[in-house]
């Protein structure tokens, strides 16, 4: 297990140096639409980290979607789990209480 892990994780580490070393170009990120060449508010940072900031952010508000969109089951799962509980719990007690013996010679009468 521990090879097949590392033949995946090795090559994927070079690829991302690698991937690194090759967008290391400053970009500027710009939220200025009107006016291109002297922006009001802009960023400088290489290319890689705008891409693996976007990539990140893409995660997680995935992630986020997910678990939002997941509420219904989970509440579910909740529910069930406690209705199991407590019918664990019933079936305990009845089998904890004393049963009645009934004889069926007694009750028609009959020797």
């Amino acid at each position: 297990m521990r090879l097949r892990t590392w033949l995946i994780t090795l090559p994927l580490l070079a690829l991302g140096v690698w991937f690194t070393l090759a967008n290391s170009v400053p970009t500027r990120l710009s939220f200025d639409a009107t006016s291109a060449d002297n922006p009001a508010f802009s960023l400088t940072a290489p290319l890689f980290v705008w891409l693996l900031a976007s990539l990140f952010l893409g995660f997680f508000i995935g992630s986020a979607a997910m678990w939002f969109s997941a509420g219904g089951v989970r509440k579910k799962a909740r529910s069930r789990a406690r209705e199991v509980k407590q019918l664990k719990k019933q079936a305990e007690n009845m089998q904890m209480s004393p049963r009645p013996s009934f004889s069926l010679l007694r009750l028609t009468g009959s020797r």
